[in-house]
């Protein structure tokens, strides 16, 4: 993305979250088991940005630094969220349905 918006600083957000959930599942800070989403750019200010709203909509950061991309660090990433406990939601992930659930 970044190279198809050279003048721009792009951040990557809101894509570990279901949209109907960004307006009902947050929770003022300091509730426990706040739910975290993830975020992450090569440029700091789009990543405080990107914070700064996700504290508004009430959920806590993980910051995972430099945009991730293909290889180890995207697989820890995966593994990271499939293990949703790390971010310390109550809810768990939905069962992903293969063709012997149809």
């Amino acid at each position: 993305m970044q190279e198809h918006l050279p003048a721009s600083k792009v951040a990557k957000g809101f894509n570990h979250i279901r949209y109907s959930e960004i307006t009902t599942d947050g929770t003022p800070p300091g509730t426990p088991n706040r739910r975290a989403l993830a975020t992450a750019s090569d440029y700091a200010e789009a990543s405080e940005l990107v914070t700064k709203l996700y504290d508004e909509f009430g959920f806590d950061t993980v910051d995972l630094g430099r945009s991730p991309r293909a290889g180890a660090r995207s697989r820890a990433v995966r593994r990271m969220w499939c293990g949703r406990t790390l971010l310390n939601s109550a809810r768990p992930w939905p069962r992903r349905r293969g063709p012997s659930d149809v």
